[in-house]
């Protein structure tokens, strides 16, 4: 007596693959619902506003005020000198400290007297916390990083209390650029 064989029932379909893909999506559709609750607590209180060539952004995290224009560095300017780059200046402050800001400050000035008499007036009036570097290469000293001043430049710099403070002269051409920069907390500038 033969038997006859037995039929081999047809294979299930497996929903794994849209279970995988339907917690992928409810993942997915979750993070951006939440992100935008976040942006939205966050922007709610965003304002910004624009006075001449100043912008403040003012978030609950604190505030960021750009402004584009010189104003006062702290740095003495060569008598004479011209402003070549109206320079510009960036604060950030948290909100619990509003008082303490940290900002970079930053103007270019020019001059047609030669870089040895510009250099000796820097000298003179810069106080003892400013370092001379002449050219080439200069080692780290702490938390100014290494740079190179090039032949025939110059730059005076101050680091001290949180503040870094830089004079720089650069030779371009028959003039002397003077960059005058302020990189530190306001309130001991």
């Amino acid at each position: 007596m033969s038997t006859a064989p037995t039929p081999t029932p047809p294979p299930q379909k497996s929903n794994t693959l849209l279970w995988v893909f339907g917690i992928v999506a409810v993942a997915l559709l979750g993070m951006t619902a939440g992100g935008i609750f976040i942006a939205s607590y966050f922007v709610r209180d965003v304002r910004v506003s624009e006075k001449g060539q100043a912008v403040e952004i003012q978030t609950p995290a604190g505030a960021l005020k750009v402004n584009r224009g010189a104003e006062e560095i702290g740095l003495p300017i060569y008598p004479g000198a011209t402003l070549a780059d109206s320079g510009a200046s960036v604060e950030l402050s948290t909100a619990e400290k509003e008082e303490q800001r940290f900002g970079v400050h930053a103007a270019k000035y020019a001059t047609s007297d030669p870089i040895e008499r510009v250099d000796a007036w820097y000298r003179q009036r810069l106080g003892n916390e400013f370092e001379r570097e002449g050219p080439g290469p200069k080692r780290d000293r702490g938390r100014v990083r290494a740079f190179t001043v090039e032949p025939d430049d110059m730059a005076y710099v101050s680091d001290q209390d949180d503040n870094v403070r830089v004079v720089a002269l650069k030779k371009r051409g028959s003039t002397v650029e003077i960059a005058l920069v302020r990189i530190g907390k306001r309130e001991t500038q």
